[in-house]
């Protein structure tokens, strides 16, 4: 897909736990791609001039506090992960492809 967004995307946190659970994955910053993951983020954010990447402390952190209602409407939309647009019903997933 090589559309621009012709207008700014409307940004809606999401709980990603609960995306999670209801689609059987997890979080990469879980598991043993970690340390990778987290090198790979840096280097796209200091590649494309965004400066550094501030990790939260705890991180993953606890998203609970995000509406229920969004998490609820990303999934009816086949939301899986974040960050991710869906336009004209297409979901794009992924800052790489984004």
């Amino acid at each position: 897909m090589n559309r621009a967004l012709r207008e700014p995307p409307e940004w809606v946190p999401v709980l990603l736990g609960g995306i999670f659970k209801a689609t059987g994955r997890s979080s990469w910053g879980e598991g043993e791609a970690r340390a990778d993951g987290m090198a790979e983020v840096e280097r796209r954010a200091s590649e494309r001039g965004l400066g550094a990447v501030r990790w939260p402390e705890p991180w993953p952190n606890d998203g609970l506090a995000a509406l229920r209602a969004n998490t609820d409407r990303a999934l009816e939309l086949g939301v899986f992960g974040v960050p991710t647009v869906v336009r004209d019903g297409e979901v794009v997933w992924g800052d790489d492809r984004l």
